[in-house]
């Protein structure tokens, strides 16, 4: 995350509760990993180039997927969590833990 300017206590907690829990993991045992992070702000602070980061830095410990809301976007009834379900499903019987980084939402 040294690519990373600025955001010095995202970074930090992003560093310490999740990259060294996914790297370390014996570190941890007893520990309830983190199922939830939410990086949020105005546009252009960072939240994107941060989250490339974090994923760069776990690529071969974790898998990572960027989607936006529009991907999710359907006229149909029901379709829409249909997608979510199905990208829920694939993190769920990943055989690494999965960063899902969803942007664009409100």
């Amino acid at each position: 995350m040294k690519n990373v300017v600025g955001s010095s206590n995202a970074k930090y907690y992003i560093k310490e509760r999740l990259i060294n829990m996914i790297e370390n993991p014996t570190q941890f045992d007893g520990e309830t990993p983190n199922n939830l992070i939410i990086i949020c702000g105005d546009p252009g602070c960072g939240k994107s180039m941060l989250s490339k980061s974090i994923a760069t830095e776990l690529q071969d410990k974790a898998r990572y997927f960027k989607v936006s809301s529009e991907t999710f976007m359907s006229p149909y009834i029901g379709e829409s969590e249909k997608q979510f379900s199905a990208l829920w499903q694939v993190c769920q019987k990943a055989d690494k833990p999965c960063l899902l980084f969803m942007e664009e939402i409100g």
